[in-house]
């Protein structure tokens, strides 16, 4: 793994974050959930078999990036100055794939730089008038002091308030994704880093969320997406899939019966043999799944 802080022209400072092996055949941009932070790999595993090195992006307030790193406060400005450092430095990106809310950030950015990304993957994205969004942001402001602090950890626990880390991604104890080695212990490691700066990056993204904008960037699109659900998250539905589908221009959308909330990780080979180009969709083969 490799970090470094992009400084930008307009003073503030983006955390970037390199996995996977620097010869790899294959770059993505993974854009984070909400909380989240880069250096997240799903199955380091995969990740190898398939020779695909992961970059991502520390958004304003999480990790290493200012919380506010332009006047502008658009949502997507940190992995934009991530996908530029790349395609200036002569980098092919096969791909931008986005978890949870980073789902919507991926439709932004893929959005604006149409002509770097072919192929856009979203993964466990709620659509944005989902309740989830704000539900999610609530439940993380509770837990910080939970997380900080051993003593309010404790009476919350004695107190029937305790928040399991996880539970912010929606992961729940039956998440088989959790029984992959090491997956727990990368989430926890990235829950850790989200609220670095306390609630800087939940409230950006709060912000960002009720500005607006993820329509017309998805009607925009021209890369090929594909709209990824486990059946066994029930925080999602099909209400989820139709907003995507009705919106984007090349969408395919699959629902994978046996998986929960943790898609990203039990299903990383499909996520990545679609960005790599690996597997062919067509638009046609998984409407079913939010008809």
């Amino acid at each position: 793994m490799s970090a470094r802080l992009l400084q930008l022209a307009t003073g503030g400072v983006v955390g970037m974050t390199t996995l996977g092996d620097p010869a790899a055949q294959h770059t993505v941009l993974l854009c984070h959930p909400t909380p989240g932070a880069s250096g997240f790999d799903p199955d380091p595993v995969i990740t190898g078999q398939r020779s695909v090195r992961i970059v991502s992006a520390d958004r304003p307030g999480y990790g290493a990036s200012s919380p506010r790193i332009s006047p502008l406060a658009e949502p997507h400005l940190a992995e934009l100055a991530v996908l530029d450092e790349l395609t200036g430095a002569g980098a092919r990106i096969d791909a931008v794939i986005g978890w949870g809310y980073g789902g919507l950030i991926a439709l932004r950015v893929a959005a604006e730089r149409p002509d770097a990304i072919a192929r856009v993957a979203l993964v466990q994205t709620a659509a944005p008038k989902n309740r989830l969004h704000d539900i999610v942001i609530r439940r993380t402001r509770a837990w910080i002091p939970q997380h900080r602090d051993p003593l309010r950890a404790r009476a919350a626990l004695l107190g029937g308030t305790r928040i399991k880390a996880l539970s912010l991604l929606g992961a729940g104890d039956e998440d088989e994704a959790l029984r992959l080695s090491g997956t727990e212990q990368r989430c926890e490691r990235m829950l850790d880093q989200a609220v670095a700066q306390g609630e800087a990056g939940i409230e950006f993204d709060r912000r960002a969320l009720h500005r607006g904008g993820w329509a017309p960037a998805a009607r925009s699109l021209r890369a090929r997406t594909l709209v990824l659900y486990g059946a066994r998250d029930k925080r999602l539905g099909p209400s989820d899939a139709k907003w995507f589908a009705r919106r984007l221009p090349h969408p395919h959308v699959e629902v994978i019966a046996e998986t929960a909330a943790m898609t990203i990780a039990s299903d990383w080979a499909r996520v990545l043999d679609f960005a790599t180009g690996d597997t062919v969709t067509s638009p046609t083969a998984a409407d079913a799944a939010h008809e």
